[in-house]
C-alpha cells in the first residue's frame, strides 16, 4: 500500500487508533528489515530489494503518523497567557496583599487561564489592597512576573467572586461578542 493510499485510510481515525497503528506499523518494519536481511544472506538479491522497499513504506508510514499524531498533541505552553505588556508567558502573578500588620507585600499568586474566552483566575483573599475599591485600582495592584507591568487588558475591566476569585481578560469581551 502506497503512503497515499494509506493516508486516506488513517484520515478519520482517533489519535489513538493512529498510535495503535503506528506501534504495528513499527512491528512490521522491524520484521521487514530482518527479512531483507536473512534474503541477502541466502543469496536471494530480489527477495531481499523486495523486502527492503516494505520496509521503506512501512518507514514512510511511521513517519507521517508521527507527525499526524505531534499535530494534536497538547501543547503546555497553552495553559497560560501572554502578558499584554512584554509577551512573556506567565504562570503566575504578583498580588498586591496586606499583610497581618497591615503593610503592602508583593505575594506570587497561581493563575488559570481560560483560553476560550480569554478569562485569568487568580486566587486571592480578602487581605488584596484593592479588594474594596477595585474597579479603580485592581491594574496597580496585579502585575507580571517579568516586566512587573499589569499584564491584561484594563479596558475590560475585573470581575470579583467570592471567596476572592479575581478573573482578568486577555482580550475585550466586546472581541467576544464580534466573532
Amino acid at each position: 500500500m502506497d503512503l497515499q493510499s494509506f493516508q486516506e485510510m488513517m484520515a478519520e481515525k482517533s489519535d489513538e487508533d493512529k498510535l495503535l497503528t503506528m506501534i504495528d506499523q513499527m512491528d512490521n518494519f522491524a520484521a521487514d528489515k530482518v527479512n531483507a536481511k536473512d534474503a541477502y544472506w541466502r543469496r536471494n538479491l530480489e527477495e531481499s530489494a523486495y523486502w527492503q522497499r516494505e520496509a521503506q513504506q512501512m518507514q514512510e508510514r511511521i513517519l507521517w503518523l508521527g507527525q499526524e499524531i505531534v499535530k494534536n498533541l497538547h501543547n503546555p505552553e497553552d495553559d497560560y497567557p501572554d502578558c499584554m505588556s512584554c509577551g512573556r508567558k506567565i504562570d503566575h502573578v504578583e498580588v498586591l496583599v496586606f499583610d497581618h500588620e497591615g503593610a503592602d507585600h508583593w505575594y506570587k499568586s497561581p493563575i488559570s487561564y481560560e483560553k476560550l474566552n480569554g478569562g485569568v483566575l487568580i486566587n486571592t483573599n480578602r487581605n488584596w489592597t484593592a479588594y474594596d475599591d477595585y474597579e479603580n485600582s485592581y491594574s496597580e495592584t496585579i502585575r507580571c512576573p517579568w516586566c512587573k507591568k499589569h499584564p491584561f487588558d484594563t479596558e475590560a475591566g475585573c470581575d470579583i467572586n467570592e471567596p476572592v476569585e479575581i478573573i482578568m481578560w486577555t482580550k475585550r469581551k466586546d472581541d467576544e461578542q464580534d466573532d
